[in-house]
């Protein structure tokens, strides 16, 4: 699922387009969805273009809406919840947007509407235009409820610091009362851990925001839950590193990674922007980490102090009524602060909680005499990082412990592969950050570099010129296919290591290749009768299902040929009406 860090990017993003269009009228005029697998295979309830992969309307009038959880199913739609569905879609218009560490909440007047992010989900804008022309026809979920009240939000450190604290103290000390033996590595144990009533402690915390975490925190990787939570010094460094993590989320990453990759209100980021992402990560897909004087002055013993470096975490300290005294013990935090720092309160819940369980002076696991002050040096030495695999993949700075038995080496290619820019240039896959997603618009620009062309998925025929979209499915061609073990995208099944179409492709018979351009004609033709209808016809509602079908006339056997068509669409290069397949390296000579 997402975590903190993209989910945060979500809101900022969507909070942005609605405040720069905040003249335009918000009034929702249609809902539209994608069909789960089970409801597409439901014939009885399921409409056409649902069949098909594509969007429909969700209308009010439909005996059946979905749920996500636990399961993907109709439920029937009785009648006086109908009534108020279809009075309630009337007045549905938006009027702000809020956001936390996991969901995005709409205020639509007469309902909330909150999305819980699931994994590489994101937010996109279409214009109408957009949206008819380049989705609306295109292959490829919505949840609500009636409610009157503000959905139940999860904490966010950022905004919920205090309540953190005591959602912190609480569930450590039942941890601790618990019959647990507490031995699980603790970066793993805090991905899973849960309140009372079922909420996230660690919320937005995932795999990769995990091991950045305890990297600014100075925590090793491989302890324990045990060691970690019953050590004052750790407990209070992980806190603080989560409030700096998502403190440099909300203040740097929008500015800097998100909103340069805006380009007509779309997510359309580049490959190089994309590994922009690649400076705010400290280990994680990365081959060495810079090193600070801090770091430098650890030397190896027997059982070496924690590797931390305050100023990674120098924002968090510095807020009053944060944890700096639990960090370095009360005398040494005197030395290191002023005293406007100094003024906050040093009775919050998680020092209770280690006072009531006597641990309040356990081993800070620091060599204190290394700290005289927050500010640092960073040197140009780059320490190599280390890449491991337990549960889930792990970065560190220090090799694995030889009694550590749960954790793995990962080393050679393997590690080659899993570095965010192999994965970016040569799998042409997703990686992880904000900019990472299925959905993100892809930008093309013109040969003198001035023009920029966002299409809003590899198949939009609209958004670009052709010999601008032949360069870049040239250029796809080109890639030279990855040696990772995960599964090649379809596109890539027909290109061979050479950039060129493989003996299969080539066999393509002429006649389905002259049907999947009849079909595109028919969509264009479609589309067409669209940009002719008046302003009022367009403004009221999407498209009618039932004429767009007709008009379509899309058989299954020819909807199967255009599936086909589109899987080798960025390998190949289709001669409009000609119905003749070309290899790119040819078509480059010709040029």
């Amino acid at each position: 699922m997402p975590e903190i860090r993209e989910c945060i990017a979500h809101g900022q993003y969507v909070t942005h387009v609605w405040q720069t269009y905040a003249d335009e009228d918000w009034t929702v005029t249609a809902l539209t969805a994608d069909g789960s697998d089970p409801e597409t295979a439901n014939n009885t309830l399921c409409s056409r273009r649902l069949k098909l992969g594509l969007v429909d309307i969700v209308d009010h009038d439909q005996p059946t809406f979905s749920r996500c959880w636990p399961k993907a199913l109709p439920l029937p739609c009785n009648g006086d919840r109908r009534k108020m569905l279809a009075t309630a879609l009337k007045s549905l218009r938006l009027v702000g947007v809020s956001y936390d560490c996991r969901t995005l909440t709409l205020d639509l007047q007469s309902m909330y509407f909150q999305i819980q992010w699931l994994t590489h989900a994101s937010p996109q804008f279409f214009t109408k235009e957009v949206w008819r022309e380049s989705v609306w026809g295109i292959n490829k979920k919505i949840t609500w409820s009636l409610k009157s009240e503000p959905p139940r939000r999860h904490l966010c450190i950022l905004n919920d610091f205090d309540a953190v604290l005591s959602a912190v103290a609480r569930w450590t000390t039942s941890r601790r009362k618990s019959a647990s033996s507490r031995q699980g590595l603790a970066i793993e144990v805090i991905r899973e851990s849960r309140g009372d009533q079922g909420e996230a402690i660690w919320g937005g915390v995932g795999v990769y925001t995990a091991t950045e975490i305890f990297i600014k925190a100075g925590i090793p990787y491989y302890i324990t839950e045990k060691q970690l939570f019953d050590c004052p010094s750790r407990t209070a460094r992980l806190i603080e590193a989560l409030w700096q993590y998502a403190h440099i989320s909300h203040n740097q990453i929008w500015k800097k990674v998100v909103r340069p990759a805006i380009k007509h209100d779309m997510l359309a980021p580049s490959d190089k922007q994309r590994k922009e992402y690649g400076r705010f990560l400290h280990v994680w897909s990365k081959k060495e980490m810079q090193m600070s004087q801090n770091h430098q002055l650890h030397k190896p013993r027997a059982q070496p102090d924690d590797i931390f470096d305050p100023f990674l975490i120098k924002e968090a300290l510095l807020t009053p009524g944060h944890l700096g005294h639990l960090v370095f013990g009360k005398e040494k935090w005197t030395q290191l602060v002023p005293d406007v720092v100094l003024s906050g309160s040093s009775d919050d819940p998680v020092t209770k909680s280690f006072r009531d369980a006597k641990l309040l002076g356990a081993k800070s696991f620091l060599d204190l005499d290394l700290y005289e002050t927050l500010e640092v040096e960073w040197l140009k030495r780059r320490k190599p990082t280390y890449t491991f695999a337990a549960q889930k993949r792990i970065w560190g700075l220090v090799p694995v412990p030889r009694e550590i038995t749960s954790i793995t080496p990962i080393t050679g290619a393997k590690r080659e592969h899993a570095m965010l820019e192999y994965i970016v240039d040569k799998q042409r896959d997703v990686s992880i950050g904000p900019l990472e997603y299925c959905g993100t618009a892809i930008p093309l620009k013109s040969r003198d570099g001035r023009t920029t062309h966002v299409l809003a998925s590899s198949v939009d025929p609209t958004a670009a010129p052709k010999h601008i979209l032949d360069r870049y499915l040239r250029g796809v061609a080109r890639h030279k296919p990855s040696a990772s073990t995960r599964k090649r995208p379809d596109w890539q099944k027909g290109v061979t290591s050479k950039g060129s179409l493989t003996p299969a492709l080539k066999e393509i018979p002429r006649k389905q290749i002259a049907a999947a351009d009849a079909i595109r004609h028919r969509t264009n033709l479609v589309k067409s009768s669209l940009r002719s209808s008046t302003p009022s016809q367009l403004d009221t509602a999407l498209p009618n299902t039932d004429d767009t079908n007709r008009a379509a006339g899309q058989s299954q056997q020819q909807v199967s040929l255009e599936k086909k068509r589109r899987r080798c669409a960025d390998a190949i290069v289709v001669y409009e009406g000609e119905g003749r397949v070309a290899s790119p390296r040819k078509r480059r000579r010709k040029e």
